[in-house]
């Protein structure tokens, strides 16, 4: 019960008492896609100077599947990264605002490439990725990459599978039916908006009949990136088998008894003595949420993302 505890209790605690969106600036992007053309995705950055000029250092936060950059763990990893002193910018994949542009998946990181090219992060020395769940897999899954930005300095990620079809199966199991149905109607949201504006490649009728994450896998996501089914997209996106290729420094930090992220899918490819992959196995923790009293050993303020904040920006003296 220790990880559900984890997990929903903060999610409602965030209902009762909302985060602060941080002071920020939108920014819209237009990626090229080769399928549909331009895509659009937003970004909102905040600056940690009171007289608005920028650091040298920024990070970008990526928020978890059916997420958006307004949600409250980006806010909250917003307001740490600000008062450490460095600038952030949260960024949207693909559809995430529900405007129906496009959907994304968890191996596609040609926004965040985009976004490292853009005018937003030019004028930046050092660059940190912070990615929560689905977030944090793309986030790895872009270090691993040569085209990688040569200014991206560390990269961290919270409650992130390495290993997408171990995580598939957990949050298909019959025991995590909260969490999948919470899961799939995210989805299902984003997908409504894409069908919408005539974007979708699925019927919309099989879309909303779908009942596990592997059936919309199936459906919609191998549908539109071309992979043969679920599976395909599983094996060739997932970062597990790329975890050796990683190019900077990369920190993991997981619970123990996350209830949407099972330790089949990330314990099997930590012990590999890699020399870019430090990571954190918490006790005290679920999906996303840990507790307060969480201590990486930096001298920042407990709790999560102080603590990972702290850990990038020391990559920086690295």
């Amino acid at each position: 019960m220790r990880g559900h505890w984890y997990t929903i209790a903060p999610h409602l605690g965030d209902r009762w008492n909302p985060v602060p969106r941080p002071p920020s600036k939108t920014h819209r992007l237009e990626i090229d896609d080769p399928m549909l053309g331009k895509v659009r995705i937003r970004s909102e950055s905040s600056r940690a100077a009171e007289d608005g000029s920028r650091s040298d250092a920024l990070v970008i936060i990526v928020h978890g599947l059916g997420g958006h950059p307004d949600r409250p763990y980006c806010c909250r990893a917003a307001h740490a990264v600000l008062q450490a002193g460095a600038d952030c910018l949260r960024v949207g994949m693909r559809g995430s605002d529900r405007d129906g542009e496009d959907i994304y998946h968890g191996g596609l990181t040609e926004d965040l490439h985009t976004l490292l090219a853009s005018e937003a992060t030019a004028s930046y020395e050092h660059v940190y990725l912070l990615g929560f769940s689905l977030g944090g897999h793309i986030v790895l899954r872009a270090a691993t990459e040569d085209g990688i930005d040569s200014r991206v300095t560390a990269a961290a990620s919270i409650s992130a599978p390495l290993d997408l079809a171990a995580c598939q199966r957990s949050i298909d199991r019959p025991g995590a039916w909260i969490y999948r149905r919470y899961v799939l109607r995210s989805l299902k949201n984003l997908y409504s908006a894409v069908s919408a504006r005539g974007r979708g490649r699925s019927p919309m009728k099989a879309v909303m009949a779908v009942r596990s994450l592997q059936d919309f896998d199936d459906l919609v996501v191998s549908q539109r990136f071309g992979f043969a089914g679920a599976s395909d997209y599983y094996a060739k996106a997932s970062v597990a088998q790329r975890i050796d290729r990683l190019k900077v420094p990369c920190f993991l930090l997981c619970g123990l008894d996350d209830p949407m992220v099972p330790r089949e899918a990330v314990l099997p490819y930590l012990d590999r003595g890699l020399a870019n992959l430090g990571f954190h196995l918490e006790k005290r923790g679920g999906h996303v949420g840990f507790s307060r009293e969480l201590d990486l050993g930096f001298t920042a303020p407990k709790g999560r993302d102080a603590q990972v904040v702290a850990w990038l920006l020391s990559q920086k003296r690295r």
